[in-house]
């Protein structure tokens, strides 16, 4: 518990709807990837674990393998990543993303 200070009130006032927030845009976030993912018809192993959001454009192939990560967002890689991660492949084009490989704020085209 914080002090009675006023740094302390403010702190308290601030936890539960800065909670809720991130529940909420995570939710959102997960909701937004999964329907990119089935949108562009990706092949995965498993499900990739996207924090932030991911930006997926073109007509080509895209298959990502098991236990694939992208940081997608500040929050979720707090050096030097200011922007989501984008993967573009286009038409007639493949692009296969090994198991356990991961990405933060990367641009694949």
């Amino acid at each position: 518990m914080h002090p009675l200070t006023t740094q302390g009130i403010l702190k308290g006032m601030l936890t539960l709807p800065l909670s809720l927030y991130r529940g909420v845009s995570s939710r959102v976030d997960h909701a937004c990837n999964w329907a990119a993912i089935h949108h562009k018809k990706v092949t995965y192993s498993s499900f990739p674990v996207i924090k932030g959001r991911i930006r997926l454009y073109g007509g080509g192939v895209f298959i990502f393998g098991k236990d694939v990560k992208f940081n997608c967002s500040v929050g979720s890689n707090y050096v030097g990543l200011y922007k989501t991660c984008t993967v573009a492949v286009l038409e007639k084009a493949r692009l296969e993303i090994g198991d356990h490989s991961g990405f933060s704020g990367v641009s694949i085209y």
